[in-house]
């Protein structure tokens, strides 16, 4: 009997110690996995302030050039148009930051679908404006080279070449004012805003109970399709939608305040 006691302590403790290692490991991992997730979020906030401060810059440069030279270039323009000259009066899109986003989203596992979507989303727009700025740009260079192409070569008269030069003008503002500054900038403005209202919240509340508010595990469907209607991602983001949107509006709005004059 004590041989057989001594056997099974003896295989019970090669058991034990030897996966003692594997549960270390595997222990390990998972502090791991917390810690970086942490990290990303960490970062993710930074890049989130980082862009809406960044964006908030480019919206007021964006403004305060049309509202300035720019202006003063039509200015200038109907003066020489009194005077019976051609007019040589050029300005040029102003330089400021709006590179894309050079750090992957997509590789910051946030834990949140909802979150995640936003970052595919914000990912795409930094490239979208970055290349909308810079398309702008050329549209700017490309009719003023133009304009000062058919003065020097006097192909159409003074008055008429003034008046075409400063309805070309007057258009391209109205795109960057109707494209540019109400709408697309607004569109990248709120996913960043969103995106940081919910990883704060998910940093509060920690992302166990963010996920279990939005689970249809512990809560009663009287039918299948109730349930399946409950968790699916459409309705669960549009209730995330719904949640966060008086979060969403007082942070939008302090940001208007501070940020874009």
């Amino acid at each position: 009997m004590e041989s057989f006691l001594s056997d099974w302590q003896t295989l019970i403790g090669s058991i034990i110690g030897a996966s003692t290692p594997i549960f270390f490991w595997f222990f390990v991992q998972k502090v791991e996995k917390i810690q970086k997730r942490k990290n990303d979020l960490i970062l993710l906030e930074k890049i989130l302030v980082t862009n809406i401060n960044t964006l908030g810059e480019s919206y007021n440069t964006i403004k305060t050039f049309l509202n300035g030279n720019f202006n003063d270039v039509l200015k200038d323009i109907d003066t020489d148009n009194a005077s019976g000259k051609y007019s040589a009066s050029y300005t040029f899109f102003p330089l400021f930051i709006c590179n894309p986003i050079d750090i992957d989203l997509t590789s910051i596992n946030s834990g949140s679908g909802y979150l995640d979507n936003k970052l595919l989303n914000i990912q795409k727009t930094s490239k979208d404006f970055y290349l909308g700025v810079e398309d702008l740009r050329n549209q700017l260079k490309d009719t003023i080279l133009l304009h000062r192409e058919i003065i020097f070569n006097k192909l159409n008269p003074e008055k008429a070449q003034n008046y075409l030069y400063k309805e070309n003008l007057i258009r391209f503002k109205t795109v960057v004012e109707r494209d540019m500054l109400s709408k697309n900038i607004k569109t990248y403005l709120e996913l960043l805003i969103t995106s940081l209202v919910v990883l704060r919240k998910i940093n509060k509340v920690s992302l166990f109970r963010w996920k279990f508010k939005f689970s249809g595990s512990f809560k009663f469907f009287k039918t299948q399709k109730l349930f399946k209607q409950y968790i699916n991602i459409n309705n669960v983001f549009d209730r995330i939608d719904l949640m966060i949107k008086s979060d969403y509006d007082k942070q939008y709005l302090e940001i208007e305040e501070k940020l874009i004059k």
